[in-house]
């Protein structure tokens, strides 16, 4: 892991780390099934739909229990529910979803989630992103979002956390006879008895500790480590399968699965920032070319959709490359004057009176001090800016004040991954003006882009809701409030020689199954 765990309550987590851990602390009610893409039963038994697919009845397993061995009940459903509904706790990110959800419990083991409209996704939100939380030890919490038990919560997954060193590990431990092992769907998984995530920002300290057997699995993110050591330098150290006679092997994984992209955030109250010509003018500074082949090693391809490439969801014209931003710095410089930035002081660095100050276009962008690609892509965007008249600084942070100030909206520019998520994306939670306490962060905000996210909310004929996804992409990327950079289609993971697994990557999977290994 890149940095200590910020939150392990799911209600609140929006870390991929976290989130990570949580895989294996929290039973899902529904699960995916990382080969089919199909909705598994695990902690519900059953559901059942109306007909106007208002009404969702689910059961709970009889045989649920938390770790602390009670049974799992519609009482810690309807608490977890409350907390989720709280404006005074942080799950903006999922209250996005769900603004007319209601409750209702039937019994101890039968309760209803109800919609006024439903949503094309609706199913797949209720059962896949909420997650049950014990109300016995949360009830009565007065700093719910701060509290102390959401490191050390009561679980209903396989595993529980039994330590943790800030700065070190966190560990894990599998929950003796624990109810979910029976069902099929986790038939020769979570076979390891403990689980230890070392916590390691600098990528490269964690290579070396897995090249030399310290560390049994990991994902190697750095595409500078996989093209310069795994395959140049240490190839002679490294077999490219298990059973190649090496003490570790390293292999490239593709997915069906949206893998997730990267971009340069812009904060849209900043008074330089939210003027759209400029955000353009960014653009045609982006060379991308460079950029894929000196920061990613040509591993990614230029992203032009915050939606992924796998499906129909992009617009037909930008994916053939008709109306890209071409790297461009005169034309970025002829935008800029345009929008009426001049060198009034001969410093080389355009200036303009906004909101009576002259104000120097000077941006300062921030990235993972610990991730090579953002510095190295902030790197060549910067000398290409400077041809333009635009001072772009670099400020390098550590991870967990990156997400804060991210989180808080304290930055002009942030460089930032997303995850792929579902094949069929929701745009609503980063892309509505109502999310700007979910993951809007950046305080985007476009009536028409509001107005087609409603309609496809409730488009249930995925064609059809592709083409107003295109729609939506286009208008995003016209209106660059992220400088979309590059898109994943694959992911690197290292293992070391002697461990099994039934399979090592998965049809849907875009991370490596560690629930999978068998040691």
């Amino acid at each position: 892991m890149s940095a200590n765990p910020i939150t392990l309550n799911p209600v609140i987590s929006t870390s991929g780390n976290d989130n990570r851990i949580i895989g294996f602390l929290f039973a899902p009610l529904f699960d995916r099934d990382a080969e089919t893409y199909q909705l598994v039963p695990v902690l519900a038994e059953k559901m059942q739909a109306s007909a106007d697919k208002k009404r969702y009845t689910i059961t709970l397993r009889k045989d649920a229990l938390w770790s602390d061995g009670t049974p799992i009940t519609t009482e810690d459903v309807a608490f977890t529910f409350e907390r989720l509904k709280d404006p005074a706790v942080d799950a903006a990110h999922l209250r996005a979803f769900v603004p007319d959800l209601s409750f209702e419990k039937v019994d101890a083991r039968t309760f209803v989630f109800q919609v006024k409209e439903p949503r094309f996704n609706s199913k797949d939100f209720l059962v896949t992103s909420i997650t049950v939380l014990q109300k016995s030890q949360f009830m009565g919490e007065t700093e719910f979002n701060r509290s102390k038990k959401n490191l050390s919560p009561i679980v209903s997954g396989p595993y529980r956390v039994v330590g943790f060193s800030r700065d070190q590990q966190i560990e894990l431990e599998k929950i003796p006879n624990w109810w979910g092992s029976k069902l099929p769907l986790y038939k020769n998984r979570f076979a390891a008895q403990k689980l230890i995530f070392k916590i390691l920002p600098d990528e490269g300290v964690a290579y070396e500790k897995w090249l030399r057997g310290d560390i049994d699995a990991m994902p190697i993110v750095g595409a500078d480590i996989y093209e310069m050591q795994v395959k140049g330098s240490d190839r002679d150290k490294i077999g490219e399968k298990p059973g190649s006679g090496k003490k570790v092997w390293a292999s490239r994984f593709k997915s069906e699965g949206n893998m997730g992209w990267f971009g340069f955030a812009w904060n849209q109250k900043h008074p330089i920032l939210k003027r759209r010509q400029v955000r353009q003018a960014l653009a045609h500074l982006f060379d991308s070319k460079t950029t894929i082949q000196k920061a990613w090693y040509g591993s990614v391809r230029r992203c032009i959709s915050p939606f992924g490439s796998k499906g129909g969801n992009i617009d037909p014209a930008l994916k053939s490359g008709v109306g890209l931003f071409p790297f461009d710095p005169k034309k970025a410089l002829r935008l800029l004057k345009k929008d009426g930035w001049q060198d009034s002081d001969g410093d080389s660095v355009l200036d303009q009176v906004i909101d009576g100050r002259k104000m120097p276009l000077r941006i300062t962008i921030q990235a993972f001090s610990g991730g090579k690609q953002g510095l190295i892509a902030l790197q060549i965007l910067k000398e290409a800016a400077r041809a333009a008249g635009v001072d772009v600084v670099i400020r390098a942070v550590e991870g967990t004040a990156l997400f804060k100030s991210f989180d808080e909206g304290t930055f002009e520019g942030l460089f930032i991954g997303w995850g792929g998520g579902s094949i069929y994306p929701d745009p609503r939670q980063t892309w509505h003006s109502a999310s700007s306490s979910g993951s809007n962060k950046i305080g985007y905000a476009n009536p028409e882009v509001d107005r087609l996210i409603e309609q496809s909310d409730y488009e249930s004929d995925q064609n059809k809701r592709a083409k107003i996804l295109q729609k939506i992409g286009k208008i995003l990327y016209e209106d660059q409030p992220y400088l979309f950079l590059v898109e994943k289609y694959s992911y690197v993971a290292g293992f070391r020689e002697g461990l099994k697994s039934a399979r090592w990557s998965e049809r849907y999977s875009t991370s490596l199954p560690l629930d999978l290994l068998i040691p």
